[in-house]
């Protein structure tokens, strides 16, 4: 029985950028056996163990190195994309390999079978570079003529595709406008539907706009030729309006008074089929959705006072504001204590239900002013605590208690205002 084939493995190379060539120190030393095998186990260092893409960058370093332009540099990259031994030898030379080493010519010249003679490196690495440096200056040059002629095209604006469209649309009004210019009949009038031609051709309130401008012009003269104005009126006019009247009656003399009338309507059914269509679309539109922000968002810039140690009372979050009937409030420099109460109708005044209290800002609103008071207390250590404990009932009870001047609230949080409960 044969023996199962083994399946071939290559060495992958292993990438690892920490691992370190041999190095050439002291190659003066080595004699031209020696130093031929160091150059070639180096080379076969850098091909194993780093990719194309990686040997290729030495190229360019060396290059910095040795005073090539940015320029070169930049066209030789665009030519130089898999010259993974002439990365190779850059790096050799950039890490201290001789360009030429007379002991290894002479080895090589030595061994039998070999031919020509070794020359220094850089002879085939100028070569290479500059090759690349023409090819890329080409590429470039190529590049820059495409990206001209891309900036030379022409782009149609929004308004003129539109327009476009537009042309489109009007080829059947178009010709029956020039069939009714030669025979202007009646019953042939009766047939015709802009609107439906319109609708047919997905016409939108853009298209509209567009198509009517072209049309109300001629309509506008229809109406001034058969509806003149009076003596009375002309006596008002200027001397340029009267010329234009002149000048419209000649225009349209080749027309009777009914064949004028005809022309009006086939106009008028033009414009008020591009009404319709943008009043359709105004009414079948759907509405925009409104972004619903929650009373967080409502509420965070409103400016109150978070604690005062020296009443020893906390706010509650603003964001409870939102929606509730009865907020109460202390000024901690003027010692007001103040009792808010939502409208019984809609903040707006559109007499529905009141929903409760809103923020704009740091402003309260839909808050009855009638009945939203403060009042000055004289003890606020004893009252206070007390009152940041109590329910809604007893809260108001408490409040009522205060028989200091009330004064009207004005629905503004400040930096002293502490919110010390909301129902």
């Amino acid at each position: 029985m044969a023996a199962p084939k083994r399946k071939k493995t290559t060495s992958p190379r292993r990438g690892n950028k920490k691992i370190m060539a041999p190095s050439f120190d002291n190659w003066e030393k080595l004699d031209g056996v020696e130093f031929h095998r160091l150059k070639m186990s180096v080379n076969d260092f850098y091909y194993r163990n780093f990719k194309h893409t990686d040997t290729i960058e030495w190229c360019f370093q060396w290059m910095r190195e040795n005073e090539y332009t940015k320029q070169d540099i930049q066209s030789a990259k665009k030519a130089i994309k898999h010259e993974q031994v002439l990365g190779v030898r850059c790096k050799m030379l950039l890490d201290g390999c001789p360009d030429f080493n007379q002991k290894e010519d002479d080895y090589w010249q030595s061994c039998a079978g070999t031919g020509g003679s070794i020359t220094p490196m850089t002879e085939w690495i100028i070569s290479k570079i500059d090759t690349a440096i023409d090819i890329g200056k080409d590429i470039i040059e190529e590049k820059k003529v495409e990206d001209s002629k891309k900036k030379n095209v022409y782009v149609p604006s929004i308004k003129e595709r539109l327009q476009d469209t537009c042309g489109g649309m009007t080829e059947s009004i178009e010709e029956f406008v020039d069939d009714f210019c030669r025979n202007p009949d009646k019953t042939l009038l009766k047939k015709f539907e802009p609107i439906n031609i319109l609708r047919k051709l997905n016409a939108k309130p853009g298209h509209a706009r567009i198509i009517r401008n072209w049309y109300i012009a001629e309509l506008n003269e229809y109406v001034e030729l058969l509806n003149p104005p009076t003596p009375a009126q002309k006596k008002k006019m200027t001397e340029k309006e009267l010329d234009f009247l002149d000048q419209l009656k000649e225009g349209y003399s080749h027309l009777s008074k009914a064949e004028a009338k005809l022309f009006l309507e086939m106009f008028q059914k033009i414009v008020s089929a591009c009404d319709i269509i943008e009043k359709e679309a105004k009414i079948t539109r759907k509405p925009r959705k409104v972004k619903i922000k929650s009373p967080e968002d409502i509420t965070k810039n409103v400016k109150f006072k978070l604690s005062d140690a020296t009443y020893g009372i906390a706010s509650v979050p603003p964001a409870k504001l939102i929606g509730a009937n009865i907020a109460v409030v202390f000024n901690c420099k003027t010692r007001k204590l103040g009792m808010y109460y939502a409208s019984s109708v809609d903040p707006k005044g559109l007499g529905r239900p009141g929903s409760g209290f809103n923020v704009k800002g740091t402003t309260i609103l839909g808050f009855d002013e009638n009945r939203s008071i403060q009042r000055t207390i004289r003890k606020p250590n004893e009252f206070l605590p007390t009152i940041k404990k109590s329910s809604r009932a007893k809260t108001e009870k408490m409040f009522a208690t205060i028989k200091t001047t009330e004064t009207k609230m004005n629905g503004r949080l400040n930096n002293d205002i502490v919110i010390m409960a909301v129902f």
